[in-house]
């Protein structure tokens, strides 16, 4: 194994098992801190996708293989939208008791 495959393959292992770890933490109550942080692990994976297409265009296809990390990128910015959506109508309804 060459040192940049064993560079990605570390890479890439440390943000997948913290991803796989938020999500095996959240499938009950997802904080908010827990969105940020799913969606920042899945950049990072996105990223390292696109390196190893740059090294390895002939084998490997980011768009292709990482398929499942922007089907998955999206679902949580829907998630965290409405995230964003509750927190603001709960400062509104906080604001119109005052008045």
């Amino acid at each position: 194994m060459s040192e940049k495959t064993n560079f990605l393959t570390k890479a890439f292992n440390k943000k997948a098992d913290s991803l796989l770890s938020i999500l095996g933490q959240s499938y009950i109550l997802v904080e908010t801190s827990q969105i940020h942080d799913i969606r920042l692990n899945i950049k990072r994976l996105r990223a390292i996708f696109h390196l190893v297409e740059i090294l390895n265009p002939e084998e490997f296809s980011a768009e292709h293989d990482g398929l499942f990390l922007k089907t998955l990128f999206k679902t949580a910015g829907k998630i965290r939208d409405i995230q964003v959506n509750l927190l603001n109508l709960e400062q509104l309804a906080e604001k119109s008791e005052l008045i």
